[in-house]
Protein backbone atom coordinates (compact mmCIF):
# COMPACT_ATOMS: atom_id res chain seq x y z
CA UNK A 1 0.00 0.00 0.00
CA UNK A 2 3.01 2.20 -0.45
CA UNK A 3 1.01 4.28 -2.98
CA UNK A 4 -2.45 2.69 -2.76
CA UNK A 5 -4.15 5.80 -1.33
CA UNK A 6 -2.61 7.93 -4.08
CA UNK A 7 -3.64 5.39 -6.72
CA UNK A 8 -7.23 5.33 -5.47
CA UNK A 9 -7.37 9.12 -5.38
CA UNK A 10 -6.10 9.39 -8.95
CA UNK A 11 -8.49 6.64 -10.04
CA UNK A 12 -11.46 8.46 -8.53
CA UNK A 13 -10.39 11.77 -10.08
CA UNK A 14 -10.05 10.25 -13.55
CA UNK A 15 -13.37 8.48 -13.05
CA UNK A 16 -15.07 11.80 -12.29
CA UNK A 17 -13.61 13.38 -15.42
CA UNK A 18 -14.72 10.37 -17.49
CA UNK A 19 -18.23 10.66 -16.03
CA UNK A 20 -18.42 14.26 -17.24
CA UNK A 21 -17.13 13.25 -20.69
CA UNK A 22 -19.83 10.58 -20.97
CA UNK A 23 -22.78 12.60 -19.68
CA UNK A 24 -22.16 16.15 -20.93
CA UNK A 25 -22.76 15.45 -24.66
CA UNK A 26 -26.21 13.98 -23.88
CA UNK A 27 -28.72 16.90 -24.05
CA UNK A 28 -31.44 14.91 -22.34
CA UNK A 29 -29.24 14.74 -19.22
CA UNK A 30 -27.45 18.08 -19.17
CA UNK A 31 -29.40 20.80 -21.09
CA UNK A 32 -29.65 23.88 -18.87
CA UNK A 33 -32.85 25.99 -18.74
CA UNK A 34 -32.86 29.36 -20.52
CA UNK A 35 -31.83 32.38 -18.42
CA UNK A 36 -34.72 33.39 -16.16
CA UNK A 37 -36.67 30.22 -16.91
CA UNK A 38 -37.67 27.92 -14.06
CA UNK A 39 -35.68 24.70 -13.59
CA UNK A 40 -36.86 21.79 -15.72
CA UNK A 41 -38.62 19.00 -13.82
CA UNK A 42 -36.37 15.99 -13.29
CA UNK A 43 -37.69 12.65 -14.52
CA UNK A 44 -36.98 9.42 -12.63
CA UNK A 45 -35.63 7.75 -15.77
CA UNK A 46 -33.33 10.68 -16.39
CA UNK A 47 -32.04 10.52 -12.82
CA UNK A 48 -31.34 6.79 -12.94
CA UNK A 49 -29.56 6.99 -16.31
CA UNK A 50 -27.43 9.89 -15.09
CA UNK A 51 -26.46 7.95 -11.95
CA UNK A 52 -25.80 4.81 -13.99
CA UNK A 53 -23.34 6.63 -16.27
CA UNK A 54 -21.55 8.26 -13.32
CA UNK A 55 -21.31 4.92 -11.51
CA UNK A 56 -20.07 3.18 -14.64
CA UNK A 57 -17.26 5.68 -15.16
CA UNK A 58 -16.11 6.17 -11.57
CA UNK A 59 -16.62 2.51 -10.63
CA UNK A 60 -14.62 1.26 -13.62
CA UNK A 61 -11.56 3.48 -13.14
CA UNK A 62 -11.59 3.15 -9.35
CA UNK A 63 -11.69 -0.66 -9.53
CA UNK A 64 -9.03 -0.74 -12.25
CA UNK A 65 -6.71 1.35 -10.08
CA UNK A 66 -7.23 -1.10 -7.20
CA UNK A 67 -6.07 -3.97 -9.41
CA UNK A 68 -3.22 -2.02 -11.00
CA UNK A 69 -0.56 -4.56 -9.95
CA UNK A 70 -0.98 -6.29 -13.33
CA UNK A 71 -2.59 -5.61 -16.70
CA UNK A 72 -4.80 -8.70 -16.62
CA UNK A 73 -6.05 -7.96 -13.11
CA UNK A 74 -6.65 -4.31 -13.92
CA UNK A 75 -8.60 -5.20 -17.09
CA UNK A 76 -10.81 -7.66 -15.25
CA UNK A 77 -11.50 -5.18 -12.46
CA UNK A 78 -12.24 -2.47 -15.03
CA UNK A 79 -15.08 -4.50 -16.53
CA UNK A 80 -16.43 -5.68 -13.17
CA UNK A 81 -16.13 -2.18 -11.70
CA UNK A 82 -18.08 -0.69 -14.61
CA UNK A 83 -20.88 -3.25 -14.21
CA UNK A 84 -21.27 -3.05 -10.45
CA UNK A 85 -20.55 0.69 -10.38
CA UNK A 86 -23.39 1.30 -12.83
CA UNK A 87 -25.77 -0.60 -10.56
CA UNK A 88 -24.59 1.24 -7.45
CA UNK A 89 -24.65 4.62 -9.18
CA UNK A 90 -28.18 4.14 -10.50
CA UNK A 91 -29.53 3.00 -7.12
CA UNK A 92 -27.67 5.72 -5.23
CA UNK A 93 -28.80 8.44 -7.61
CA UNK A 94 -32.41 7.25 -7.39
CA UNK A 95 -32.41 7.31 -3.58
CA UNK A 96 -30.38 10.52 -3.48
CA UNK A 97 -32.73 12.36 -5.85
CA UNK A 98 -35.74 11.22 -3.86
CA UNK A 99 -34.14 12.56 -0.68
CA UNK A 100 -32.94 15.77 -2.32
CA UNK A 101 -36.27 16.39 -4.04
CA UNK A 102 -38.24 16.21 -0.80
CA UNK A 103 -35.85 18.38 1.21
CA UNK A 104 -35.26 20.94 -1.54
CA UNK A 105 -38.98 21.71 -1.85
CA UNK A 106 -39.16 22.43 1.87
CA UNK A 107 -35.99 24.54 2.05
CA UNK A 108 -36.67 26.39 -1.22
CA UNK A 109 -39.91 27.72 0.22
CA UNK A 110 -37.96 29.03 3.22
CA UNK A 111 -35.51 30.83 0.90
CA UNK A 112 -38.38 32.95 -0.42
CA UNK A 113 -38.94 34.38 3.06
CA UNK A 114 -36.47 37.14 4.04
CA UNK A 115 -36.35 35.95 7.66
CA UNK A 116 -36.05 32.26 6.88
CA UNK A 117 -33.78 32.69 3.86
CA UNK A 118 -30.47 31.83 5.69
CA UNK A 119 -32.04 28.62 6.96
CA UNK A 120 -33.38 27.82 3.52
CA UNK A 121 -30.02 28.40 1.84
CA UNK A 122 -28.23 26.26 4.45
CA UNK A 123 -30.92 23.60 4.13
CA UNK A 124 -30.39 23.40 0.37
CA UNK A 125 -26.69 22.73 1.00
CA UNK A 126 -27.62 19.94 3.44
CA UNK A 127 -30.12 18.48 0.98
CA UNK A 128 -27.61 18.36 -1.88
CA UNK A 129 -24.92 16.97 0.44
CA UNK A 130 -27.17 14.14 1.62
CA UNK A 131 -28.38 13.40 -1.90
CA UNK A 132 -24.90 13.06 -3.36
CA UNK A 133 -23.76 11.12 -0.29
CA UNK A 134 -26.27 8.46 -1.32
CA UNK A 135 -24.71 8.34 -4.79
CA UNK A 136 -21.26 7.85 -3.29
CA UNK A 137 -22.56 5.26 -0.84
CA UNK A 138 -24.12 3.15 -3.57
CA UNK A 139 -21.09 3.42 -5.83
CA UNK A 140 -18.59 2.65 -3.05
CA UNK A 141 -20.61 -0.20 -1.61
CA UNK A 142 -20.51 -2.07 -4.91
CA UNK A 143 -16.69 -1.93 -5.03
CA UNK A 144 -16.62 -4.97 -2.76
CA UNK A 145 -18.51 -7.00 -5.34
CA UNK A 146 -15.59 -6.60 -7.75
CA UNK A 147 -13.35 -8.92 -5.74
CA UNK A 148 -16.05 -10.49 -3.55
CA UNK A 149 -14.82 -8.84 -0.36
CA UNK A 150 -17.04 -7.68 2.49
CA UNK A 151 -14.16 -5.62 3.88
CA UNK A 152 -13.82 -3.86 0.53
CA UNK A 153 -17.58 -3.15 0.51
CA UNK A 154 -17.32 -1.67 4.01
CA UNK A 155 -14.37 0.52 3.05
CA UNK A 156 -16.07 1.55 -0.18
CA UNK A 157 -19.30 2.43 1.59
CA UNK A 158 -17.54 4.62 4.15
CA UNK A 159 -15.30 6.30 1.61
CA UNK A 160 -18.12 6.71 -0.90
CA UNK A 161 -20.45 8.22 1.69
CA UNK A 162 -17.87 10.82 2.74
CA UNK A 163 -16.66 11.50 -0.80
CA UNK A 164 -20.17 11.86 -2.20
CA UNK A 165 -21.10 14.24 0.61
CA UNK A 166 -18.07 16.42 -0.13
CA UNK A 167 -18.92 16.46 -3.84
CA UNK A 168 -22.55 17.42 -3.17
CA UNK A 169 -21.50 20.13 -0.72
CA UNK A 170 -19.07 21.61 -3.27
CA UNK A 171 -21.70 21.42 -6.03
CA UNK A 172 -24.33 23.30 -4.03
CA UNK A 173 -21.91 25.96 -2.76
CA UNK A 174 -20.60 26.68 -6.24
CA UNK A 175 -24.10 26.77 -7.72
CA UNK A 176 -25.34 29.04 -4.96
CA UNK A 177 -22.47 31.52 -5.28
CA UNK A 178 -22.70 31.55 -9.05
CA UNK A 179 -26.46 32.12 -9.07
CA UNK A 180 -26.59 34.56 -6.19
CA UNK A 181 -28.85 32.44 -3.99
CA UNK A 182 -26.21 32.46 -1.25
CA UNK A 183 -26.45 36.28 -1.04
CA UNK A 184 -28.94 37.00 1.75
CA UNK A 185 -29.62 40.49 0.32
CA UNK A 186 -30.40 39.14 -3.16
CA UNK A 187 -27.60 41.08 -4.83
CA UNK A 188 -25.81 40.30 -8.10
CA UNK A 189 -24.10 36.89 -8.29
CA UNK A 190 -20.52 36.86 -7.03
CA UNK A 191 -19.30 35.19 -10.23
CA UNK A 192 -20.58 33.22 -13.18
CA UNK A 193 -20.07 29.50 -13.82
CA UNK A 194 -21.56 27.85 -16.85
CA UNK A 195 -23.58 24.69 -16.39
CA UNK A 196 -20.93 22.68 -18.23
CA UNK A 197 -18.12 23.86 -15.96
CA UNK A 198 -20.25 23.45 -12.85
CA UNK A 199 -20.99 19.82 -13.69
CA UNK A 200 -17.32 19.20 -14.56
CA UNK A 201 -16.18 20.55 -11.19
CA UNK A 202 -18.91 18.70 -9.27
CA UNK A 203 -18.22 15.32 -10.87
CA UNK A 204 -14.44 15.66 -10.66
CA UNK A 205 -14.51 16.70 -7.00
CA UNK A 206 -16.96 13.91 -6.19
CA UNK A 207 -14.92 11.21 -7.93
CA UNK A 208 -11.69 12.50 -6.41
CA UNK A 209 -13.14 12.59 -2.89
CA UNK A 210 -14.64 9.12 -3.21
CA UNK A 211 -11.31 7.66 -4.38
CA UNK A 212 -9.36 9.43 -1.64
CA UNK A 213 -11.63 8.38 1.21
CA UNK A 214 -12.02 4.80 -0.05
CA UNK A 215 -8.22 4.55 0.04
CA UNK A 216 -8.00 6.13 3.49
CA UNK A 217 -10.75 3.88 4.87
CA UNK A 218 -8.86 0.85 3.58
CA UNK A 219 -5.67 2.09 5.20
CA UNK A 220 -7.25 2.87 8.57
CA UNK A 221 -9.59 -0.14 8.86
CA UNK A 222 -7.30 -2.88 7.52
CA UNK A 223 -6.95 -5.87 9.82
CA UNK A 224 -4.16 -7.86 8.16
CA UNK A 225 -1.69 -7.10 5.40
CA UNK A 226 1.72 -8.11 4.05
CA UNK A 227 4.70 -6.05 2.96
CA UNK A 228 7.25 -7.15 0.37
CA UNK A 229 10.71 -7.16 1.98
CA UNK A 230 13.02 -8.48 -0.71
CA UNK A 231 12.75 -8.40 -4.50
CA UNK A 232 10.64 -6.57 -7.05
CA UNK A 233 8.13 -4.05 -5.63
CA UNK A 234 10.07 -3.97 -2.35
CA UNK A 235 8.08 -2.00 0.24
CA UNK A 236 4.73 -2.58 -1.50
CA UNK A 237 1.90 -3.53 0.87
CA UNK A 238 -1.13 -5.68 0.08
CA UNK A 239 -4.24 -5.75 2.26
CA UNK A 240 -5.61 -9.21 3.02
CA UNK A 241 -9.27 -8.41 2.44
CA UNK A 242 -10.41 -11.87 1.35
CA UNK A 243 -10.78 -15.19 3.14
CA UNK A 244 -8.18 -16.64 0.74
CA UNK A 245 -5.30 -14.57 -0.63
CA UNK A 246 -3.20 -16.24 -3.32
CA UNK A 247 0.55 -15.58 -3.52
CA UNK A 248 2.32 -16.33 -6.79
CA UNK A 249 3.49 -15.36 -10.24
CA UNK A 250 -0.04 -15.36 -11.66
CA UNK A 251 -1.17 -11.91 -12.82
CA UNK A 252 -4.47 -12.53 -11.05
CA UNK A 253 -2.78 -13.38 -7.73
CA UNK A 254 -3.84 -11.29 -4.74
CA UNK A 255 -0.18 -10.91 -3.78
CA UNK A 256 1.77 -11.02 -7.07
CA UNK A 257 5.48 -11.90 -6.93
CA UNK A 258 6.87 -11.40 -10.42
CA UNK A 259 10.39 -11.84 -11.75
CA UNK A 260 11.37 -15.18 -10.15
CA UNK A 261 10.92 -18.31 -12.26
CA UNK A 262 11.19 -20.47 -9.11
CA UNK A 263 7.85 -19.09 -7.93
CA UNK A 264 4.80 -20.96 -9.20
CA UNK A 265 1.75 -19.11 -10.56
CA UNK A 266 -0.09 -20.09 -7.39
CA UNK A 267 2.64 -20.86 -4.87
CA UNK A 268 0.94 -20.31 -1.51
CA UNK A 269 -2.14 -18.84 0.10
CA UNK A 270 -2.76 -16.84 3.24
CA UNK A 271 -6.16 -17.63 4.68
CA UNK A 272 -8.21 -16.75 7.74
CA UNK A 273 -10.21 -19.06 9.97
CA UNK A 274 -11.92 -17.97 13.17
CA UNK A 275 -10.06 -14.68 13.31
CA UNK A 276 -6.64 -16.33 13.00
CA UNK A 277 -4.40 -16.28 9.93
CA UNK A 278 -2.25 -19.03 8.45
CA UNK A 279 -0.19 -19.73 5.36
CA UNK A 280 -0.52 -22.90 3.28
CA UNK A 281 2.04 -24.01 0.70
CA UNK A 282 0.66 -24.86 -2.74
CA UNK A 283 4.12 -25.59 -4.15
CA UNK A 284 7.48 -26.52 -2.56
CA UNK A 285 9.80 -23.89 -1.15
CA UNK A 286 7.68 -22.08 1.46
CA UNK A 287 9.11 -21.27 4.87
CA UNK A 288 8.06 -19.15 7.83
CA UNK A 289 10.84 -17.46 9.79
CA UNK A 290 13.36 -19.72 8.05
CA UNK A 291 11.53 -22.95 8.88
CA UNK A 292 10.05 -24.88 5.92
CA UNK A 293 6.32 -25.25 6.32
CA UNK A 294 3.47 -26.95 4.50
CA UNK A 295 0.97 -25.05 6.65
CA UNK A 296 1.72 -22.77 9.57
CA UNK A 297 -0.14 -20.22 11.71
CA UNK A 298 0.93 -16.59 11.31
CA UNK A 299 1.63 -13.98 13.94
CA UNK A 300 2.34 -10.29 13.49
CA UNK A 301 5.88 -9.85 12.18
CA UNK A 302 6.31 -13.35 10.72
CA UNK A 303 8.46 -13.46 7.58
CA UNK A 304 7.30 -15.75 4.77
CA UNK A 305 9.96 -16.83 2.31
CA UNK A 306 8.98 -18.08 -1.14
CA UNK A 307 11.97 -18.98 -3.32
CA UNK A 308 14.14 -15.84 -3.14
CA UNK A 309 11.33 -13.48 -2.16
CA UNK A 310 10.31 -12.47 1.34
CA UNK A 311 7.11 -10.89 2.59
CA UNK A 312 6.30 -9.83 6.14
CA UNK A 313 2.88 -10.52 7.66
CA UNK A 314 1.17 -7.95 9.87
CA UNK A 315 -2.06 -8.08 11.87
CA UNK A 316 -3.46 -5.08 13.69
CA UNK A 317 -3.65 -5.52 17.45
CA UNK A 318 -2.00 -8.96 17.41
CA UNK A 319 1.10 -9.80 19.50
CA UNK A 320 4.43 -9.90 17.71
CA UNK A 321 5.73 -13.28 16.60
CA UNK A 322 8.00 -15.06 19.07
CA UNK A 323 11.35 -15.78 17.49
CA UNK A 324 12.50 -18.40 19.98
CA UNK A 325 10.75 -21.62 21.03
CA UNK A 326 8.93 -21.38 24.34
CA UNK A 327 8.57 -25.11 25.09
CA UNK A 328 11.25 -27.00 27.03
CA UNK A 329 13.19 -29.77 25.28
CA UNK A 330 11.41 -33.12 25.16
CA UNK A 331 13.02 -36.53 25.76
CA UNK A 332 14.44 -37.92 22.56
CA UNK A 333 14.97 -41.42 21.23
CA UNK A 334 18.50 -42.71 21.47
CA UNK A 335 20.71 -41.67 18.55
CA UNK A 336 22.92 -44.28 16.94
CA UNK A 337 26.58 -43.26 17.11
CA UNK A 338 29.66 -45.07 15.76
CA UNK A 339 31.35 -47.55 18.05
CA UNK A 340 34.02 -45.97 20.24
CA UNK A 341 32.54 -42.46 19.99
CA UNK A 342 30.91 -40.68 22.97
CA UNK A 343 27.25 -39.96 22.27
CA UNK A 344 27.41 -36.73 24.31
CA UNK A 345 30.54 -34.87 23.16
CA UNK A 346 31.08 -36.58 19.81
CA UNK A 347 34.75 -37.43 20.44
CA UNK A 348 36.44 -40.83 20.27
CA UNK A 349 37.01 -42.54 23.60
CA UNK A 350 40.54 -43.32 24.72
CA UNK A 351 41.87 -46.75 25.73
CA UNK A 352 40.36 -46.47 29.20
CA UNK A 353 36.96 -45.47 27.85
CA UNK A 354 37.30 -41.80 28.79
CA UNK A 355 36.59 -38.77 26.60
CA UNK A 356 36.37 -34.99 26.79
CA UNK A 357 33.27 -35.06 29.00
CA UNK A 358 34.71 -37.61 31.50
CA UNK A 359 35.89 -35.55 34.53
CA UNK A 360 38.18 -38.27 35.89
CA UNK A 361 40.01 -39.05 32.67
CA UNK A 362 42.72 -37.22 30.85
CA UNK A 363 41.48 -35.28 27.83
CA UNK A 364 41.77 -37.22 24.59
CA UNK A 365 44.15 -36.16 21.92
CA UNK A 366 42.68 -33.53 19.64
CA UNK A 367 40.85 -35.07 16.72
CA UNK A 368 40.81 -33.48 13.31
CA UNK A 369 37.56 -31.75 12.37
CA UNK A 370 37.37 -33.87 9.27
CA UNK A 371 35.44 -36.67 10.93
CA UNK A 372 35.21 -36.35 14.74
CA UNK A 373 35.04 -32.63 15.53
CA UNK A 374 31.55 -31.68 14.35
CA UNK A 375 28.14 -31.63 15.97
CA UNK A 376 24.65 -30.38 15.13
CA UNK A 377 22.94 -28.19 17.74
CA UNK A 378 19.16 -27.89 17.29
CA UNK A 379 17.93 -24.29 17.53
CA UNK A 380 14.21 -24.61 16.77
CA UNK A 381 11.71 -27.41 16.37
CA UNK A 382 10.86 -30.50 18.46
CA UNK A 383 14.55 -31.13 19.24
CA UNK A 384 15.48 -27.59 20.29
CA UNK A 385 18.33 -27.58 22.82
CA UNK A 386 19.78 -30.96 21.89
CA UNK A 387 23.05 -31.63 20.07
CA UNK A 388 24.05 -34.57 17.90
CA UNK A 389 27.63 -35.62 17.10
CA UNK A 390 28.56 -36.12 13.47
CA UNK A 391 31.65 -38.30 13.42
CA UNK A 392 30.93 -40.40 10.36
CA UNK A 393 28.44 -40.52 7.49
CA UNK A 394 24.85 -40.82 8.68
CA UNK A 395 21.28 -40.70 7.36
CA UNK A 396 18.69 -38.21 8.65
CA UNK A 397 15.02 -39.12 8.57
CA UNK A 398 11.80 -39.77 10.43
CA UNK A 399 12.43 -43.53 10.42
CA UNK A 400 13.70 -44.56 13.90
CA UNK A 401 16.12 -46.96 12.22
CA UNK A 402 18.18 -44.13 10.70
CA UNK A 403 21.41 -42.81 12.22
CA UNK A 404 19.82 -39.46 13.12
CA UNK A 405 16.11 -40.18 13.68
CA UNK A 406 13.88 -37.09 13.83
CA UNK A 407 10.66 -38.99 14.42
CA UNK A 408 9.09 -36.14 16.41
CA UNK A 409 9.20 -33.81 13.40
CA UNK A 410 6.22 -34.50 11.12
CA UNK A 411 7.69 -32.33 8.34
CA UNK A 412 10.75 -34.58 7.97
CA UNK A 413 10.58 -37.34 5.36
CA UNK A 414 11.23 -40.96 6.34
CA UNK A 415 14.59 -40.73 4.56
CA UNK A 416 15.35 -37.04 4.39
CA UNK A 417 19.07 -36.36 3.93
CA UNK A 418 22.57 -37.78 4.18
CA UNK A 419 25.43 -36.14 6.11
CA UNK A 420 29.10 -36.94 5.56
CA UNK A 421 32.08 -35.18 7.21
CA UNK A 422 34.51 -33.87 4.61
CA UNK A 423 37.86 -32.18 4.65
CA UNK A 424 36.42 -28.66 4.95
CA UNK A 425 33.12 -29.23 6.74
CA UNK A 426 30.03 -31.38 6.41
CA UNK A 427 28.64 -32.51 3.08
CA UNK A 428 24.84 -32.33 3.12
CA UNK A 429 22.84 -34.20 0.47
CA UNK A 430 19.07 -34.16 0.14
CA UNK A 431 17.59 -37.64 -0.39
CA UNK A 432 14.50 -36.56 -2.30
CA UNK A 433 12.65 -35.22 0.74
CA UNK A 434 9.16 -33.72 0.41
CA UNK A 435 9.90 -30.40 2.12
CA UNK A 436 13.53 -30.07 1.14
CA UNK A 437 16.83 -29.61 2.90
CA UNK A 438 17.86 -26.02 3.59
CA UNK A 439 21.27 -24.44 4.16
CA UNK A 440 21.24 -20.90 5.57
CA UNK A 441 17.70 -20.35 4.27
CA UNK A 442 18.31 -21.66 0.73
CA UNK A 443 17.02 -24.99 -0.52
CA UNK A 444 19.83 -27.30 -1.62
CA UNK A 445 20.34 -30.65 -3.28
CA UNK A 446 23.96 -31.03 -2.25
CA UNK A 447 26.28 -28.57 -0.53
CA UNK A 448 29.07 -28.34 2.03
CA UNK A 449 28.23 -26.77 5.39
CA UNK A 450 30.87 -25.27 7.63
CA UNK A 451 30.84 -24.44 11.35
CA UNK A 452 28.37 -21.62 11.97
CA UNK A 453 26.10 -22.57 9.07
CA UNK A 454 22.44 -23.48 9.73
CA UNK A 455 20.85 -26.61 8.29
CA UNK A 456 17.09 -27.21 8.35
CA UNK A 457 15.18 -30.48 8.02
CA UNK A 458 11.41 -30.06 8.25
CA UNK A 459 10.71 -27.86 11.27
CA UNK A 460 14.07 -28.61 12.91
CA UNK A 461 16.81 -26.03 12.39
CA UNK A 462 20.38 -26.95 13.39
CA UNK A 463 23.63 -25.03 13.67
CA UNK A 464 26.81 -26.85 12.73
CA UNK A 465 29.50 -26.41 15.36
CA UNK A 466 33.00 -27.65 15.93
CA UNK A 467 32.93 -30.02 18.91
Amino acid sequence: MRNRVLTQWLGGTLGGVLAWILTEPVPWLTTDPAPGAPPRPVELTQTIVFGLMIGLAVGAVLAASYGSTSTARSSRYLVAGAFFGAIGGALGMGVGQFLYGGLSVMFASMADNAIMKPIGVFGMVIARTLGWACIGLGLGLMQGAVNESLARSRNGAIGGLIGGAIGGFAFEILESLASGTADAAGRTPMFFISGELLRFLALTVTGSAIGLFVGLAERILRNAWVRVLVGRNEGMEYVLDGARNIIGRDEMADIPLFGDIDIAKQHAEIFSAGGAWAVRAMAPGVSVNGIPAQQAPLADGDVITIAKRQIEFHQKGAPRAARTPQTPPQPLPRVNVPEGVCEFCGQRKNASGGCACSPSSAPPAPAPATSMGLRLVCLTGPYAGHSFPVGSPLVVGRDPAHDLPLSEDSMVSRRHARLAPSGDGLEVSDEGSSNGTWLNGSRITRAVARPGDEITFGQSRFRLEAA
